[in-house]
């Protein structure tokens, strides 16, 4: 986000204004990096077709910023998940696996709308709900044909950096405690148990460059040989899962 303050004849850039706001610490950047955690049940590296996978959300208003390494009771965030599933075929070539597989969620609940104009995967999206001072979203794979897939969960209000930041206003309007006015928000949508990288790392890295761009980077620079750093995001933070189903 451009913002830049002349005072004088000085000019100070964002990253200054926030040092100068907001003296705390950060780790991974000047955002609020809101941490939405994902839990993947069963957790698997392998399914057997006609088995239910649930992919949901759930978590409490004391949201983690992961950058800041702190806790901000955040209430009635409009957190908008999008949601997309690739089928990898032999590392060459890949398939919308929405289509080749059942969705079953609440769509009323969830606002749920289908994007399928894409140069990505077809994605399904929606909003968390919040209520009793949680936060859910949550949705059912049937898995019905054979491959390997990989799953890429990010938000709406990260795709919105890239130039449509006026989109963001309803999000960035949110007060809370600790909040640095200046910072933008970064939605970081993390799996809670093992993605299975290594198992399926080529996978990874031919959606990484055909796909997107190679855009995508491991945090703390693992497998920096492998992965790109552009703008993509830490695949930790982009909902990267990764499996096999079977006959």
């Amino acid at each position: 986000m451009g913002l830049v303050v002349v005072s004088g004849c000085r000019k100070t850039d964002l990253a200054e204004l926030i040092a100068e706001a907001c003296p705390v610490e950060t780790k991974y950047g000047i955002e609020h990096s809101l941490e939405v955690p994902i839990t993947v049940t069963p957790h698997q590296s392998t399914y057997t077709v006609g088995d239910t996978i649930t992919i949901s959300m759930y978590f409490s208003d004391s949201i983690y910023d992961i950058s800041r390494d702190m806790h901000y009771n955040i209430e009635d965030f409009p957190f908008e998940p999008i949601n997309l599933l690739y089928r990898i075929q032999g590392d060459t070539a890949w398939q919308s696996g929405f289509y080749y597989n059942s969705i079953l969620v609440d769509e009323e609940l969830y606002k749920i709308r289908y994007n399928g104009q894409s140069s990505k995967a077809a994605d399904m999206r929606g909003f968390t709900v919040y209520e009793d001072g949680y936060y859910h979203f949550e949705y059912q794979l049937v898995m019905r044909t054979p491959g390997t897939y990989v799953t890429v969960i990010t938000d709406q209000y990260d795709s919105n950096l890239n130039g449509r930041e006026e989109q963001n206003a309803h999000a960035d309007s949110v007060e809370f405690d600790g909040k640095c006015i200046y910072a933008p928000f970064y939605i970081a949508s993390v799996i809670q148990h093992d993605a299975h990288y290594e198992q399926f790392l080529q996978s990874l890295i031919y959606l990484d460059k055909e796909v997107h761009r190679d855009n995508w980077s491991r945090i703390d620079d693992i497998d920096e040989e492998s992965f790109g750093k552009g703008s993509g995001g830490y695949m930790e933070w982009i909902g990267i899962y990764c499996f096999e189903v079977i006959e």
